[in-house]
Formats: C-alpha cells, structure tokens, sequence
C-alpha cells in the first residue's frame, strides 16, 4: 500500500511540474522583445559604431546610431515590422545565442554589446565581447537593413 500512494505522490507531483520552454525558430514568444546597445569600442582591427536598438512585442523597431547615442535612451520608432521580419529577428536572436539562459553579464572581459530580453515570461541581460560580433553579424544586418541604415 505505500508503494502504490509513493507512486501516486510521484505521479501527481510530475504532472504538476513546470514544462521546459521550447525555443522554435519562426515561432517568437508572444512577449518577446530586446534591446541590444552596441557600445563605443575599438580593439584592432575592430570598430564599432555605437547604436541602440529596440524591437517591442507589437513589432516596433527603434533604432538610435552614431556618436552620442546614450545607452539609456528611447529611440524614436523607425517603422513597425511585419510578422515575418519580426519572425526573422527572433530567428536570428536565437542563432546568434543572444536568448541562451546560460549568458550573463560576468562572461565577457571587454563588453562590446549590451542587451536585454524578454521572452516566455523571463526577462534577462546579457553582454557579448568584442570577439563575439561574428555570431551577433547577422543580427546587426537585419536590424540595419530593417532601420534602412543599410542598402
């Protein structure tokens, strides 16, 4: 008889256990939205423009680039993204290792980009270094690209 309500116990307590978020690409978090704040650094041979970027979960993109741009700042709206931009950006977010829960603030030595999240009811701050730029380029690109800074 102790087995069976052991087993029950187990049983009902599994059921009731927080399921891991699956991350899908294509698929953002309803709440999902950033802030990715490129700070002022130059370490040869790389240089960084500084920018602030901006992407909220209605789709606004804001976007703030060049000497001056404050990291607290509130960049006036660039345009509102389609659902399949929007989708784009949280593919390239994920890829680029930007929403890794393992990611915090201690990792880097030299912090070259700042950013922030929310997504799936989390909310997180994260810092990449200046060797990390190859795997946030692609995300750059499009919010670029998106913000018509690029052709």
């Amino acid at each position: 008889m102790r087995w069976f309500a052991l087993m029950l116990g187990v049983v009902l307590l599994g059921g009731c256990a927080a399921r891991p978020v699956v991350l899908e690409l294509g698929k953002p978090a309803e709440d999902f939205a950033f802030s990715l704040i490129v700070l002022p650094i130059a370490i040869e041979p790389i240089q960084f423009k500084p920018a602030v970027y901006i992407v909220e979960p209605d789709r606004t993109l804001r976007v703030a680039v060049g000497e001056g741009v404050a990291e607290l700042s509130y960049p006036a709206p660039a345009r509102v993204l389609t659902h399949s931009e929007f989708a784009r950006i949280w593919n390239l977010a994920l890829e680029s290792g930007l929403l890794d829960l393992e990611r915090g603030l201690e990792e880097v030595e030299t912090e070259a980009f700042r950013a922030w999240y929310a997504r799936h009811g989390m909310r997180r701050q994260v810092s990449f270094g200046p060797y990390e730029a190859a795997d946030l380029q692609p995300l750059f690109e499009e919010l670029e690209r998106l913000a018509w800074l690029r052709k």
